[in-house]
């Protein structure tokens, strides 16, 4: 006989000792209440705050009012002058809105990242 075989039986054996178990009627309810006893209700909060929000809105009406009134010159120029350099050496063309948009975004996310932990930790 396999292993396998004489486990099934062996398990039939027992079975067949100590009988069936039939749960109580009310094990449900017990149940349902012994759940309702433990969990806590969820509440939902907003990942970002509505103040984050208004923040960062008035920050991009800002930029996109500057950049529009002012040229190039006036405003990215001095900001953004080393890094453009840099890439200028590596000898990619690549358009100034590009270069903008990666560094706004990449510094987006380097903010970002603080911020979420901070939240998550403390959740």
């Amino acid at each position: 006989m396999s292993k396998e075989h004489k486990l099934d039986e062996l398990t039939r054996r027992i079975v067949n000792e100590v009988g069936k178990e039939q749960p109580s009627a009310a094990l449900k309810l017990n149940i349902m209440q012994a759940l309702n006893t433990q969990s806590k209700a969820i509440r939902y909060r907003a990942l970002i705050s509505n103040r984050a929000k208004v923040t960062v809105f008035i920050l991009l009406i800002g930029i996109i009012g500057l950049s529009t009134f002012l040229s190039n010159d006036d405003l990215l120029t001095p900001v953004l002058g080393n890094f453009s350099q840099f890439v200028a050496s590596l000898s990619v063309n690549l358009p100034n809105n590009f270069i903008y948009g990666i560094v706004v975004v990449g510094s987006l996310i380097i903010v970002q990242i603080p911020i979420l932990k901070k939240r998550l930790d403390s959740n």
